[in-house]
């Protein structure tokens, strides 16, 4: 939590980019907010609120794609082997990758059948 007397903030920490907003009297709380999509089977693993294929997320800081996975969308390590595709902003994305303010994590699973 941060104390200034601005209504927005945005602070740079290591190229990402985190958001600020008002939340009282002078207090300021910093966030990273992203956009998760997911198809077929994942979609369970959507954060509550989401319609159809889509979903917002808000984090306290910069975060990986793995943490995003396992943490935030609760995805256990068998559906996380199950993803064929990852993707941030439309680019192929490995695990590791820090997502910023702003980013899009799609993920695809492997599809069967005939």
């Amino acid at each position: 939590m941060l104390t200034l007397s601005a209504d927005i903030l945005v602070i740079s920490v290591s190229n990402s980019m985190i958001g600020a907003v008002r939340t009282g009297d002078e207090e300021v709380e910093s966030f990273v907010e992203i956009e998760v999509k997911l198809f077929a089977s994942l979609r369970d693993y959507l954060p509550e609120g989401s319609r159809g294929f889509s979903g917002k997320i808000r984090l306290s800081k910069p975060v990986s794609v793995a943490d995003v996975l396992s943490n935030e969308l609760r995805m256990t390590d068998e559906v996380i082997q199950s993803i064929m595709l990852l993707m941030v902003n439309d680019a192929h994305a490995q695990p590791d990758q820090i997502l910023s303010d702003g980013d899009v994590l799609t993920a695809l699973p492997i599809v069967t059948g005939g």
